[in-house]
């Protein structure tokens, strides 16, 4: 397999059990991705691999932003602590993060219907506004009253504006105790 990950040294300090098959992930951008099955799991392992991106101090900080949008009901698949309850591995001067395998496929937007298109923007919305909310100072990621975070546009929705009328804001919501995001195939 090329670029194999030096697996027993990352399911020890994982504690994930013993590698039982490893292959490739083909889609992704910026690093390398593995479908990883053990005697404990399935998992995708990440190598952070792009120098631009494969901090150790950088890929933490985005594990931490990504649990507390778990926290906030966002569906994302946090990565999983190691035995020393850091979330990253460096392993051979490469960084590796494990996280839990979610079942799907990559699709291409041209695979989407119209309305999985606008379920996928409502959550991208979500995403964004959470991140937003997220990634703000300790001292100012509680949601004072009154404050508000857009919410996802429903172009089904939109009203014709006359002539010279502007277009209207999308609507605001409050920053909710767990966001719900839209549900269903995307």
């Amino acid at each position: 397999m090329p670029h194999a990950p030096p697996l027993g040294a990352l399911l020890h300090r994982y504690a994930a059990g013993s590698a039982l098959a490893c292959e490739p992930v083909e889609e992704g951008l910026l690093n390398r991705g593995f479908r990883l099955r053990t005697t404990r799991g399935r998992y995708f392992l990440k190598h952070h691999f792009d120098p631009d991106t494969a901090d150790p101090a950088s890929i933490a900080r985005q594990h931490r932003a990504t649990e507390r949008l778990a926290g906030l009901g966002v569906p994302v698949a946090p990565p999983l602590p190691g035995r020393d309850g850091r979330t990253v591995a460096v392993v051979g001067g490469h960084a590796y993060a494990l996280h839990p395998w979610i079942e799907g496929r990559h699709r291409h937007g041209s695979q989407l219907t119209p309305g999985q298109c606008g379920r996928l923007g409502a959550l991208l919305g979500v995403v964004h506004a959470s991140l937003e909310h997220v990634m703000r100072p300790p001292a100012a990621q509680s949601p004072g009253r009154g404050e508000r975070v857009p919410a996802a546009r429903d172009p089904e929705r939109t009203t014709p504006t006359g002539r010279g009328a502007r277009a209207p804001h999308p609507q605001h919501t409050p920053v909710p105790e767990a966001i719900t995001p839209p549900t269903g195939p995307f």
